[in-house]
């Protein structure tokens, strides 16, 4: 196998570093197995280590790049928290509208990024450290607070460090290329990185309502007369102002229209609006308890069938 990567005298060294080193036997071992390693740089395939021997080695790539990204990481953290470097942590924050007052749960939205810097609240670090029945490939902490560091080439967390409801990032690294990202001040890439059992606030921000194209329930009483309950954007309210005379925001949890049309009808009346519906005429004739199906217009005799509350 090739390995761009290899231990030497304690240290992790990159293959492009190693021309100007002259190595000795035994100088290079590999970061999981600690075999010995060979540099083979040739004019012709790419440079790499490769083991000295491969008789009875149960080395794989897999366990490979897991211990190098551990080591890479923990190498990182370590190295700052000692020369007191800011530590960074990716966070994505969704926005929360906080100008809408007409539902009771505001409307969240897709956010950004933002970095916080986690040094001044953790600043210790330990690779493969138990705690209780847990063993975290790297923990960051301090006296009353932790979080686990998990390296995952195929395989997440288990469900039972999930459920234990400890702060976990998880890191996924594919190949060698993705090491180079774990010596920033950033500890969690978000491309290759996601966060369990974080609690993170949304930000707050008011959406103008001109450009607002969430639809919500409303009953409309135009100008004209007509009056309906209607699923619109919010920025058609603004825009069609002019020809509004009321307007009543509905609950979209109401399951029963007829009755919430009707109750919204006479409001509108009695506050002096001009209304034109069959539901304020002496001659309609409505199913006892708003059940499904036809009211009837005893004047004309005939079932109302559009219903003209419903658009």
């Amino acid at each position: 196998m090739q390995y761009r990567y290899a231990n030497y005298q304690g240290k992790i060294v990159n293959i492009s570093d190693t021309n100007k080193i002259i190595f000795q036997k035994n100088d290079l071992i590999c970061l999981f197995c600690n075999m010995p390693m060979i540099v083979k740089r040739g004019p012709v395939r790419e440079w790499h280590f490769a083991h000295l021997t491969v008789e009875n080695n149960k080395c794989t790539y897999e366990s490979y790049l897991h211990k190098l990204a551990k080591l890479t990481l923990f190498n990182n953290i370590k190295n700052r928290m000692d020369e007191h470097l800011p530590i960074n942590l990716n966070i994505h924050q969704k926005t929360k509208c906080s100008g809408c007052y007409l539902k009771s749960e505001p409307c969240i939205f897709d956010g950004s990024n933002k970095l916080f810097d986690i040094s001044k609240r953790y600043y210790q670090v330990k690779l493969e450290c138990n705690y209780l029945s847990f063993r975290p490939d790297i923990m960051i902490y301090n006296e009353t607070d932790h979080i686990f560091i998990e390296i995952i080439y195929k395989h997440n967390s288990t469900k039972e460090k999930i459920k234990s409801d400890n702060k976990i990032i998880e890191i996924e690294v594919t190949d060698e290329s993705d090491i180079h990202l774990l010596s920033s001040d950033c500890i969690n890439p978000p491309s290759i990185s996601s966060l369990v059992n974080f609690s993170i606030k949304h930000l707050k921000q008011n959406v103008d309502i001109n450009k607002c194209n969430i639809i919500e329930k409303y009953f409309i009483v135009y100008k004209s007369g007509k009056a309906v309950i209607v699923d619109v954007p919010l920025m058609h309210l603004e825009k069609y102002k002019n020809i509004i005379a009321y307007k009543e925001h509905v609950q979209t949890h109401k399951v029963n229209r007829k009755y919430e049309y009707i109750n919204r009808l006479n409001r509108a009346y009695k506050l002096g609006n001009k209304v034109i519906s069959c539901y304020m005429c002496k001659h309609i004739s409505i199913l006892k308890k708003y059940l499904k199906g036809h009211d009837f217009c005893r004047l004309l005799k005939k079932e109302i069938i559009k219903y003209c509350f419903f658009m």
